[in-house]
């Protein structure tokens, strides 16, 4: 009879305790303990261990990580191109396409029985596709609302309501006239507000594939997993600070 799989795999605190790295400690502490005549580190080394076997057991990641070392291997087809936003032009839709296809290659290649930051890495990019679409969408509403409006032209409007208020005899025209003039001076703040602001996304888009190629690129061939796990940590990071773009307000010059 073929054992389950709950029959075949050892239990979670049994994968954790056989590590590599937590082996390597352990030893460590014991040769430390060893050397210096003194139960000391090793005590210290034995409490970590208890806390580090009650704590890395849970965690979602080291599990998904213990369950792939136990499950077979599917070859990885190629993805397909994702669903690209009707509401994106053409520029911003292969930025996005491109981008999609780099995140399925990352999480496609490295999403294996590997050291567990890289695991962690890899789980907070969950839902990066919809952060960077979103990002597309408010550079682009930037981009046009700053093309509808040329600088230049708000600037003849304000000139010209200054000279129609310097003529004007009635004081009520004179009102309004002034009215109107401090209505196109803040269409000229907001247009250099949501220049800055459009310029904010534009790096940030760059620095998230800069970031995404940096960990394609070094991933396959780096000696240490961890410099790879930073890579996309900081495509994470990128991705997580969108919320404070949003935060300031519709993306328009009305």
């Amino acid at each position: 009879m073929t054992p389950t799989y709950a029959e075949a795999r050892p239990s979670y605190i049994s994968d954790a305790f056989f590590v590599q790295y937590n082996l390597i400690l352990l030893g460590g502490a014991a040769s430390f303990s060893l050397a210096s005549a003194s139960p000391l580190p090793l005590g210290c080394g034995l409490v970590l261990e208890a806390v580090y076997l009650l704590v890395a057991p849970n965690l979602a990641a080291f599990r998904r990580y213990s369950d792939s070392r136990y499950t077979p291997s599917v070859p990885v087809t190629p993805a397909a191109a994702p669903p690209v936003s009707t509401d994106l032009d053409a520029a911003h839709s292969a930025r996005l396409v491109s981008f999609e296809r780099a995140l399925s290659d990352v999480q496609a290649r490295f999403r294996t029985p590997q050291a567990l930051p890289l695991a962690l890495a890899l789980d907070r990019l969950d839902g990066a596709g919809a952060a960077f679409a979103r990002l597309c969408e408010l550079n682009q509403r930037a981009q046009r609302a700053l093309t509808a409006t040329a600088p230049a032209d708000l600037e003849a409007e304000l000139d010209r309501l200054h000279v129609e208020c310097e003529v004007e005899q009635d004081p009520m025209q004179r009102v309004s006239l002034r009215l109107a003039q401090n209505a196109v001076k803040k269409k000229l703040a907001q247009r250099h507000e949501l220049a800055g602001k459009q310029q904010t996304i534009q790096l940030k888009l760059e620095q998230i594939e800069q970031a995404m190629r940096q960990a394609l690129a070094r991933g396959a061939d780096a000696p240490n997993i961890q410099e790879l796990a930073r890579q996309l940590d900081s495509v994470a990071l990128e991705l997580s600070s969108l919320g404070t773009l949003e935060d300031g307000g519709p993306v328009s010059l009305t």
